[in-house]
């Protein structure tokens, strides 16, 4: 979780806000270790920036579920 930016994300401009906050904790991770890093954004917030700045995988939570929708099925929705 980001300790900086908006609590939660409403709209086109808290999404920008929330980049930075992102970026700075995924530096962090970084330094410590982690192999992987997984946006829990269901908008995928910040997942372009994040994979230009990254040395490790990022995965978003809403390109998962798509691109494994699309495996599955001919047609789907999201609700």
């Amino acid at each position: 979780t980001s300790r900086m930016g908006p609590v939660s994300i409403e709209g086109h401009y808290d999404g920008a806000l929330a980049i930075p906050g992102l970026l700075s904790e995924l530096k962090e991770r970084q330094a410590a270790g982690y192999d992987a890093a997984v946006i829990a954004c269901f908008d995928d917030t910040g997942l372009e920036a994040a994979r230009t700045f990254a040395d490790v995988p990022i995965l978003g939570l809403c390109e998962s579920a798509v691109v494994t929708a699309g495996f599955l099925a001919q047609r789907f929705t999201v609700v």
